[in-house]
C-alpha cells in the first residue's frame, strides 16, 4: 500500500501554492530592484528644460480647422 498518494484536490492546491510563491518572489524582487536603482540614480536626472531625444516638433496649427 503506497503512502505517497495525493488526491487531485490536494495536488491542485500544492501546485497553485507553488506557482503563487514563485510569482510572488519574482514580483517582490522586481519592485525591490526598481527601488534600489531609483534610489541610486535619483540625483542623475537630466534637467527639465533640456529637450528629450525623441521629441518631435509639433505641427503648425491650421486656423481653418481650429475654428
Amino acid at each position: 500500500m503506497p503512502l505517497t498518494y495525493i488526491d487531485p484536490g490536494t495536488g491542485s492546491i500544492i501546485l497553485q501554492s507553488l506557482i503563487a510563491a514563485i510569482l510572488g518572489v519574482l514580483i517582490f524582487f522586481r519592485d525591490a530592484v526598481k527601488r534600489v536603482f531609483k534610489f541610486i540614480f535619483a540625483g542623475k536626472a537630466k534637467p527639465a528644460d533640456a529637450p528629450a531625444a525623441d521629441a518631435t516638433p509639433k505641427p503648425e496649427q491650421d486656423p481653418v480647422r481650429d475654428s
